[in-house]
């Protein structure tokens, strides 16, 4: 059988296409202009853009209240004072601490956590979230215009 694949009404099967834009045209452009298919990931990078961003931001707000925390604290006992990443990691969930220790000390070495891991887990808590959220919100950030180019 060398022909096409015909159903009993005599259509050919394989001129159409079976799911949506499989083998059919793609639909038109949007308003953001990508010719993408639906559910799919944008080829620009525009959802890992809103991922990092989305992200970042909530790191920062963390950021913000740790830092009323500890301000609280400050007023409250008279004297600054800032609770460390370790210490509300340890409020949060005290077990996951020592197996993450446990993780890093197999998989690449003790050096690993007592000059990487152990420095950011004695900085304080504002710092660490809020240096690491605006790093994301950074990377998620839409690229800068370049001057004297056409608009695409």
């Amino acid at each position: 059988m060398t022909g096409p694949v015909e159903c009993a009404a005599g259509r050919d099967l394989c001129s159409g296409a079976v799911y949506p834009y499989v083998g059919g045209r793609l639909p038109r452009e949007d308003r953001s202009g990508s010719n993408r298919l639906p559910g799919l990931p944008s080829p620009d990078g525009r959802d890992m853009r809103f991922i990092l961003r989305f992200i970042g931001l909530w790191l920062l707000a963390g950021a913000f209240v740790a830092l009323i925390i500890d301000g609280t604290a400050s007023i409250a006992g008279g004297s600054i004072r800032f609770s460390t990443f370790g210490q509300t990691w340890d409020n949060i969930h005290q077990d996951s601490k020592p197996v993450l220790k446990a993780f890093v000390d197999r998989n690449a070495g003790p050096w690993v956590w007592n000059s990487g891991v152990q420095v950011l887990l004695d900085q304080p808590t504002w710092v660490v979230l809020g240096v690491l959220g605006a790093f994301l919100v950074l990377l998620g950030r839409k690229k800068a215009r370049l001057i004297g180019y056409g608009r695409d």
